[in-house]
């Protein structure tokens, strides 16, 4: 029901209108520039499929860089549901938890190539408001993983140390594989990508238990620093 004083218009509020106009616009820009690209996209273009005026795009974002940035703020978000999703299952062996979380974090971005190329191609050296939100979006991705890699210490499966520049590896080694896979004609399988991102992030995890001085990997975290935590 609509409150008091609310003009309704073929069954919708304001409001509704409005949101609805929205999504159509996000909608039609996304179709726009994952497929055609930012540079190519037009406002007169997004504004006809989605079916509203030129105006109602500049009273919902500004522009077309504006436009952009609420696209790519939105795509991120959704996936960042899904992978930390993936975080969060249960942590009982480490290849098969690493597995789990590359193969959600990979498929839930090549299995809509338009959603890809925007998120990895179209955004970059845009301007400088543009990327620092992608900048701020890389980090958001690394904080998340060098935060599960307490869950996984505490699970016993890796030996507790800061893991935030390692967290920062994974991530720029996954955008640059996304990003190279979606330029190439000659396409490795997608299962190929995972297995070796699964791979190579095991051997990290490997590698840096090497710095943590003979803390080994159990249900707890020690309680006695180490020597080599030492400046």
């Amino acid at each position: 029901m609509s409150t008091t004083g609310e003009r309704l218009y073929r069954g919708m509020s304001a409001a509704d209108r409005r949101a609805d106009r929205r999504r159509r616009l996000l909608d039609a820009a996304l179709d726009v520039i994952g497929t055609r690209g930012y540079a190519a996209a037009t406002i007169p273009e997004v504004c006809a499929r989605a079916g509203v005026t030129a105006r109602h795009l500049y009273e919902e974002f500004g522009g077309r860089e504006e436009l952009l940035l609420a696209l790519y703020g939105q795509v991120v978000a959704e996936h960042l549901t899904v992978m930390v999703e993936a975080l969060r299952s249960e942590a009982d062996d480490l290849e098969a938890t690493v597995r789990q979380t590359v193969d959600a974090t990979i498929r839930g971005w090549v299995e809509d190539e338009r959603r890809a190329r925007l998120a990895f191609i179209e955004v970059v050296g845009v301007s400088d408001a543009v990327e620092e939100q992608r900048m701020a979006t890389l980090d958001a991705y690394a904080k998340a993983l060098a935060a599960d890699a307490g869950r996984l210490a505490d699970a016993g499966l890796i030996p507790e140390r800061d893991r935030t520049i390692e967290a920062r590896a994974v991530v720029g080694m996954v955008t640059h594989l996304i990003a190279d896979w979606l330029h190439r004609e000659d396409r490795e399988p997608i299962e190929l990508i995972i297995d070796e991102v699964v791979r190579l992030q095991l051997a990290i995890i490997a590698a840096g238990e090497g710095r943590t001085s003979g803390t080994r990997a159990s249900g707890r975290r020690s309680s006695r620093p180490s020597s080599s935590r030492r400046s």
